[in-house]
């Protein structure tokens, strides 16, 4: 059950549960309420996920209430006689914070509710913020209390400071990188291009080697590629050769379009210092640097070199272009190595393409046997207890809840059996363990992969939404499908490290921004995690992204994941790829920089979703015919004919 799009006019037949989160979805926060007090007593099994929605639609009701207490008291008190909630479940920590929330709003009225918890309070500071930490000392102050809080010693008098008070021991501190004052100065005049940055750069120029490499990082991931090249060079004359160093050298020769002196570096740096990272990338990108320059037989020569390592993690790019390569060179083995690398990666982007070519531009799998998956699995022990939570949640429709229960259920390494669960996952609309398990299934056993087993698994939610928002900003839905896919595996709630929310991974900056430009009021997070807000909202900086780069889907998916301006900087260094945004091609060597980008996972995430475009094609006509610059088609009026 999707409880997105359920009719408002048979809300009233859903069971209580049900009910309870689809008004807590539409932010009917007093209806939400007002069901989970029945619905709390009807669900003793999954009581913990019905207190956490009761709880939170509760405190938002409670924030425009003059007298707060009338909104809290009763799911308070109903769960401070249910305490042992907050000791087991994979609630206790989501309603361990929401309950100290609601002592907080509490606090000031003189209640015996709020002393009773202040002891729990105290055994639980993690999940305390300053502010309720601040709250708490000062009710511990009016009461006379004192406690350790965690800690062998008292409060100290109500002027100290109670952040300090209430932690004895703060986090590990870590020891920053060093900035130079003068380096913050230059890079702020780079920024705005002043006409004095040539004062403060050659005042940069006379540190010793090892200052001036640790600056050359620093404009380096700032994009600042021919300043980071000048710096590495002056390091290099001093007589400096580290690894970093000449790695650093290699990139930026290569993202100026000093290609000669890329050579050189790179060169240097694979003799001096084999088997590091480094090196493993200084042989890729000779051998990248020699297809583009029309030198393949020598690109050949450092691929070899780069697969007879047996580095898996770069596996995939090396043997594509090692394959375009030997076709450059006219070599017998390329439709050897081909067929080899269509037989490994028959769904990656490279696999696609080089299916297509060998079809006439069609492309499509041989039918291969389904293998039997078991229909049962055995479960010991809480799982078993997990797993009837689960089965419930799914089928009330509370997807994000089940999401949480099923995260803590064993896996099984058997691909036969990852590949049972991903297939019932799948069914219960749990894309990103479904997802998961079904790539760890094939990487684990290669001959398992299987196209009518691997269609199951791009999604079809939330379509209707996808395709008016669409087609409104004139985009093919299949776009933001792939798009949505790579973001998140349609996970709701999915967060990134760097804070990216919801359905289409969008930054809190980058989302206010949207809010801001389509005129919406956002509540941050839960509105990231609502499809109806994050589906407009991303679609909308998706076309905000092709507007930019003048409709070149490749790059328009660049930005979104790197950001416009690093991409912007980076295609401006160097005369090969300044006017990329006309280049309308699918041609390998109008794709090569793909791979050339300085972020892997950039690289990465183009390429997928590429591919997640022709596959979602695939879904729907299981054979296709690949089009020259299928892409551009993406982005017309005319885009639903793709």
């Amino acid at each position: 059950m999707n409880l997105y799009e359920v009719n408002p006019s048979q809300v009233r037949a859903l069971p209580l549960v049900s009910r309870m989160k689809y008004f807590e979805n539409q932010k009917r926060w007093k209806e939400c309420a007002d069901v989970a007090t029945r619905a709390f007593g009807q669900n003793k099994d999954i009581q913990g996920w019905v207190m956490v929605s009761w709880l939170s639609c509760s405190l938002k009701r409670a924030e425009v209430q003059e007298k707060p207490e009338e909104v809290l008291f009763r799911p308070i008190s109903t769960l401070q006689k249910s305490i042992t909630l907050l000791d087991r479940g994979p609630w206790r920590q989501h309603l361990g914070t929401l309950w100290l929330r609601g002592l907080a709003a509490l606090i000031d009225q003189n209640s015996s509710l709020v002393d009773s918890a202040l002891a729990w309070a105290f055994l639980r500071p993690e999940l305390l913020s300053p502010e309720l930490k601040n709250k708490y000392f000062e009710r511990l102050q009016k009461t006379k209390h004192q406690t350790s809080f965690g800690s062998k010693r008292t409060y100290a008098p109500a002027s100290s400071d109670p952040e300090l008070e209430m932690n004895q021991s703060l986090p590990g501190k870590f020891q920053k990188l060093w900035r130079d004052r003068l380096v913050d100065t230059y890079n702020g005049l780079w920024d705005v291009k002043s006409p004095e940055i040539g004062v403060f750069f050659g005042q940069i120029l006379k540190l010793d080697a090892v200052k001036l490499a640790d600056i050359a990082q620093n404009l380096h991931r700032r994009a600042n590629y021919s300043d980071a090249l000048t710096l590495c060079e002056e390091a290099l004359r001093q007589g400096s050769s580290t690894t970093s160093l000449l790695w650093m050298a290699g990139r930026s020769s290569l993202f100026v379009g000093q290609y000669e002196k890329a050579k050189t570096y790179f060169q240097t740096l694979i003799e001096r210092h084999s088997g590091t990272e480094e090196y493993f990338e200084g042989l890729f990108r000779l051998g990248l640097l020699h297809f583009r320059l029309g030198n393949p037989l020598q690109a050949v020569t450092y691929f070899e070199r780069l697969l007879a390592t047996g580095r898996d993690k770069t596996e995939l790019n090396t043997r594509y272009w090692y394959v375009r390569s030997l076709y450059a060179a006219n070599s017998e083995r390329a439709n050897v190595e081909r067929d080899s690398l269509i037989e490994d990666y028959p769904f990656s982007y490279y696999g696609l393409k080089l299916i297509a070519e060998k079809n006439e531009n069609k492309i499509s799998f041989d039918v291969k046997d389904l293998p039997e998956l078991p229909k049962q699995v055995t479960l010991v022990g809480d799982a078993v207890h997990t797993w009837k939570r689960a089965q419930k949640l799914l089928k009330a429709g509370l997807w994000i809840e089940a999401g949480q229960e099923i995260s803590e259920l064993p896996w099984s390494r058997n691909p036969i059996l990852q590949l049972a669960w991903a297939r019932w996952l799948a069914k219960n609309k749990q894309w990103p363990p479904a997802i998961r398990l079904v790539n760890q299934a094939f990487e684990n056993s290669p001959g398992l992969k299987n196209w009518d087993m691997m269609k199951f698994f791009f999604p079809q939610d939330y379509i209707g939404l996808i395709k008016v928002e669409s087609e409104r900003r004139m985009l093919h839905p299949r776009l933001i499908q792939s798009l949505i896919r790579q973001e998140s595996a349609f996970g709701i709630r999915a967060v990134s490290t760097s804070n990216a929310m919801g359905l289409m991974q969008m930054i809190p900056p980058t989302a206010n921004d949207i809010a801001k430009q389509m005129k919406l009021t956002l509540q941050m997070p839960e509105d990231m995690y609502s499809p109806v807000i994050n589906i407009p909202m991303g679609i909308f900086y998706v076309a905000q992204m092709l507007e930019e780069f003048k409709g070149h889907v490749p790059l328009a998916l660049a930005s979104y994941n790197a950001g416009p301006t690093r991409i912007k900087l980076w295609l401006a260094s160097r005369a090969d790829t300044k006017e990329l945004t006309s280049v309308i091609s699918t041609e390998p060597r109008d794709e090569i920089w793909f791979d050339e980008l300085p972020w892997n996972e950039t690289s990465f995430y183009v390429k997928a979703i590429l591919r997640n475009v022709l596959l979602y094609q695939m879904r729907e006509e299981n054979s296709l015919t690949l089009k020259p610059a299928f892409w551009a088609d993406l982005t017309t009026k005319n885009a639903k004919t793709l």
